[in-house]
């Protein structure tokens, strides 16, 4: 190693950065699924009457 440069050890890790949770968009979620013609399958359905009520 050249002389003067430290090795990584000496070197703190930055402290971890905290994320706000994932959330998902309602909007974009049901323009996303209607658009899949896998939504007729019933258990897909379900989700699309499901979200549409709130």
């Amino acid at each position: 190693m050249p002389a003067g440069v430290r090795p990584e050890e000496d070197y703190p890790l930055p402290p971890p950065r905290h994320h706000p949770p994932f959330r998902v968009d309602g909007a974009i979620f049901h323009a996303t699924l209607v658009r899949l013609p896998t939504v007729r399958t019933p258990w897909l359905r379900e989700l699309l009457d499901h979200q549409r009520r709130f």
